[in-house]
């Protein structure tokens, strides 16, 4: 008794010593998130000096280490390392006058190791002194007997290291995680810092520069009317500095979120892009507005153009265009670049003004900036109203063939209309261009505009903009501006068209949803009034056992037309959405034969409908193609000729491989019934979607008239086609051709197998997962009645719960539900198969959904089932399927 209280009163003790080395360490780690939140508030490089050494200490603490420290490039040529922050632990050394000049090729152990970005560790110092000499000679009498460096990576290059001396073993791996995720932050950290004070040294510079730009200011300020953006750039240092920026412009928004590259061209371009850009709009927008693009482009050209469409921003605008010019006389590469809204050029231009206006109320620009910005129109015309005089600021002598610099306005504008306006618009323009009429026109407006034709064919667009009011708000000069519009005036041209064709194809469109909503209104409701009435018919029928059985039965048949409804539709948008996609795998089309034949037998005995399948003259059954879907195609035409045949009448399926060439099979599939057929007038709208000849096929569930329809797309999917031959009251033969690859690498397995009677299935057991309960209790009573033992779970992970518990062989077979609560079948099935047991590997899974697409189907084979079933369950298709699995 007293040793056993002893060995509880030790084990307290040893408990109580964890805990407190937990609390140590706990403690430690919060010393080193306090002084790595520090980090997030640094703001220059001397800040982040003066905190290193806190954050150090605190490594040190958690790491148990006699030293932490960083490690940096000597110089640009990153050619050798030194020491620039460093902590000792009390009574320890320091070593950083000693290493402030490490040359990489003095450590050819750990620089091959660093450059790659991989830690260097050596737990035993003395232990690792042969493997690396040189280093060992380099850090000798520090006392060392464990190292730890990470290296620290900015943009992909090596930018230093990090590291401890004598850590505790039982940290180490923990530190080397908690070093190199706060090493990578440091790097990022300093490279980030200097790069602003770079940045902030460019803008300086910049902003210096530009304050001496004060030339001829407010005749930029008139020229940038059509700008919500204009910035002044210099593509060699990558710099940009806003002239203007609207309040209401993405650009503004994303100087609200940018805190470093605010004044980087490339930066903020790539930023725009992937915040702002409709990348379907402009997929080579960052290559085109990329320096390498721009300069050799612009030393061709005098400017570049580029329209794109961008998410609304705050003003609701989508669509922009950018214009660069490039300043001439000037030292590097400078551009102005300036982007302007461009959904509406005439209404939108007076708030664009505005916008400008105030955007670049504080811009100061120069003559260079301005005859950049004067490049974006063709004529550019300053007049005085008060002597109706001008002056010719820019001409583009191939527009506008005229002389002089400066004259009378009126004159000048008079001898532009008569020699370049096209007829039909001289008095248009001669009503516009008339000066005397200015001053009224431009007193509650600061501009006015038209569009006209010209003599040669293109279009033009006319402004006069407000350049100066006196003091009573009258208008004293204007600026004259004129450019051409052809580009905007062919897509307005091709936005109505296209405005048109779309209005008709909505209108189309509609009236097929119109006959679509109308049919499925009549082909749901009269299976469900059906099915209501018959519940009625049984209820008030309650002790007939014949009346019961009938209404079963119809109940069954409209339950079956509304299924083959829904999976028709849902494969119909499929088909429509080009979601469908074809698989390519091996296949045995005996297989697929002998189930369809099987389906329709069954259906078929019903009738008395005498049905047989020849396949004699085909030669390869192993094929490499969509099983699915040929299976689809099959027993879409095979279900007709069961559906639409007489009582006692037959079905005749032959299949025959009729030619073989380069590894291809062309397979023709016939389907022969003596049904009711079909008129001539009726076989050419055979293939329409919903047609039917015969009114009460849909009052019978005789079908949804979409399986042709289904069919024929499929077929053609396949590089197939399909012909259908009929004779009313005689028949119909149903012919299709399907080129198919055959699998040459086939091989047969020769394992037999056994025969298994229904009698075995008593005692299978099976694990069923299903989370609805009605579900639940149906295949509870098809396995049960089967004679199959059952064990439920009512979702994935209560199934996966209950295998693994299991012994191993408790299970014959598992019935997975895809969609479950906690976890899906799919997520399930993988755990299951993931298990290290035989039986996780080899038990056949099963999945019992009512997610029925071939997507649905690949899923759950990547999952690890083995089969994909569809509800609502098929009774006989279920113990069908069981017992194939029995007999492996």
């Amino acid at each position: 008794m007293k040793n056993e209280t002893r060995k509880k009163k030790i084990a307290i003790l040893e408990q109580a010593k964890k805990y407190r080395e937990l609390q140590a360490v706990l403690g430690t780690v919060d010393e080193v998130l306090d002084n790595l939140a520090m980090f997030d508030n640094v703001a220059s490089m001397e800040e982040l000096n003066r905190m290193m050494p806190d954050l150090l200490a605190s490594l040190g603490h958690y790491s148990m280490s006699d030293r932490a420290y960083l490690f940096t490039w000597t110089s640009d040529s990153r050619e050798a390392l030194r020491m620039t922050h460093e902590w000792c632990a009390e009574g320890v050394p320091h070593t950083m006058e000693e290493m402030q000049n490490l040359r990489l090729a003095e450590m050819p152990n750990w620089t091959p190791k660093l450059t790659a970005g991989e830690a260097v560790i050596s737990m035993d110092w003395e232990k690792d002194r042969e493997k690396m000499p040189q280093e060992y000679a380099l850090f000798e009498g520090q006392g060392l007997h464990a190292v730890i460096l990470i290296p620290i990576f900015v943009r992909g290059k090596l930018n230093g290291c990090i590291g401890f001396d004598n850590p505790e073993r039982s940290r180490s791996d923990l530190s080397l995680r908690l070093l190199t995720s706060i090493g990578g932050h440091i790097g990022g950290l300093k490279e980030n810092l200097a790069m602003m004070e770079k940045l902030e040294q460019k803008q300086q510079s910049l902003e210096n520069s530009v304050k001496e730009l004060n030339k001829e200011k407010k005749i930029l300020d008139v020229l940038s009317i059509d700008y919500t953006s204009v910035y002044y750039c210099d593509l060699i240092e990558d710099t940009m500095i806003a002239l203007k920026q609207g309040c209401d412009t993405n650009a503004a928004v994303a100087d609200q979120e940018i805190t470093v590259g605010r004044q980087s061209f490339s930066f903020r371009i790539q930023y725009y892009f992937d915040h702002f850009v409709v990348p379907e709009s402009a997929p080579d927008f960052v290559e085109k507005m990329s320096a390498e693009y721009l300069i050799p482009y612009l030393e061709k050209n005098k400017r570049f153009a580029y329209r794109f469409r961008t998410y609304p921003n705050p003003a609701g605008q989508q669509c922009f265009e950018v214009q660069i010019a490039r300043l001439q006389d000037t030292d590097g590469f400078k551009v102005v670049m300036g982007y302007r809204y461009v959904d509406d050029i005439v209404a939108e231009q007076e708030r664009q003004k505005i916008q400008l206006e105030n955007a670049l109320a504080d811009a100061t620009l120069n003559s260079e900036i301005i005859n950049s910005i004067s490049k974006l129109y063709w004529l550019i015309y300053r007049i005085d109203l008060t002597d109706g005089t001008y002056e010719e600021i820019s001409a583009g002598q191939d527009m506008h063939r005229l002389t002089g610099k400066c004259g009378s306005a009126q004159e000048i504008l008079r001898e532009a209309r008569e020699s370049v306006v096209a007829p039909e618009h001289q008095e248009m323009m001669k009503e516009f261009l008339d000066v005397s009429t200015l001053q009224e026109r431009l007193r509650d407006t600061e501009s006015v505009a038209v569009e006209y034709h010209a003599i040669m064919g293109s279009w033009h667009l006319a402004r006069f903009i407000v350049k100066k009011r006196d003091k009573s708000g009258r208008v004293t000069n204007v600026l004259y501006v004129v450019r051409q519009i052809d580009a905007e005036k062919q897509k307005e041209a091709e936005y109505k068209q296209k405005l048109m064709e779309t209005a008709e194809d909505a209108r189309r469109a509609n009236m097929a949803k119109t006959d679509f909503l109308r049919r499925m209104s009549h082909d749901i409701r009269t299976p469900i009034n059906g099915i209501l009435g018959m519940i009625a018919i049984a209820d008030h029928y309650s002790d007939d056992v014949v009346t019961l059985k009938k209404c079963r039965k119809k109940v069954k048949e409209a339950v079956g037309f509304l299924l083959d409804l829904v999976n028709n539709v849902l494969d119909m948008n499929k088909l429509e959405s080009g979601a469908i996609i074809l698989e390519r795998k091996p296949f045995d089309l005996f297989q697929i034969l002998r189930e369809v034949s099987s389906i329709a037998e069954m259906k078929g005995e019903v009738r008395n409908l005498k049905i047989s399948f020849q396949h004699e003259k085909t030669r390869h059954f192993h094929l490499i193609g969509s099983p699915l879907h040929i299976k689809q195609i099959l027993q879409n035409v095979a279900g007709n000729a069961v559906k639409y045949n007489r009582d006692g009448g037959t079905v005749q399926f032959t299949t025959e491989e009729i030619s073989c060439e380069n590894g291809r099979g062309l397979y023709r599939f016939v389907c022969a019934d003596s049904g009711r057929g079909m008129s001539e007038d009726y076989i050419e709208h055979a293939f329409e979607p919903f047609s039917q000849e015969e009114d009460d096929a849909r009052t019978s569930y005789m079908g949804t008239g979409l399986g042709l329809t289904i069919t024929k797309q499929l077929v053609e999917m396949m590089g197939g086609t399909i012909k259908v031959e009929s004779k009313l009251d005689v028949g119909t033969v149903c012919t299709i051709l399907i080129p198919i690859e055959i699998d040459y690498s086939y091989r047969e397995d020769t394992a037999g197998r056994k025969e298994v009677s229904d009698q075995m299935l008593a005692g299978c057991r099976v694990l069923l997962a299903e989370d609805n309960e009605l579900n639940m209790e149906i295949a509870k009573f098809f396995l049960e009645n089967a004679g199959m033992e059952v064990t439920m779970a009512r979702n994935g992970k209560e199934a996966v719960e209950i295998f693994e518990t299991s012994e191993e062989s408790s299970f014959d077979l598992v019935l997975m539900d895809i969609m479950m609560p906690v976890m899906d079948g799919l997520e399930a099935a993988r755990a299951i198969r993931g298990m290290a047991r035989r039986d996780a590997r080899e038990i056949p899974i099963f999945a019992m959904t009512a997610n029925a697409f071939a997507d649905d189907v690949e899923l759950s084979k990547h999952a690890g089932m083995n089969e994909h079933l569809t509800k609502p369950l098929d009774e006989e298709m279920l113990i069908s399927t069981i017992r194939q699995y029995m007999e492996k």
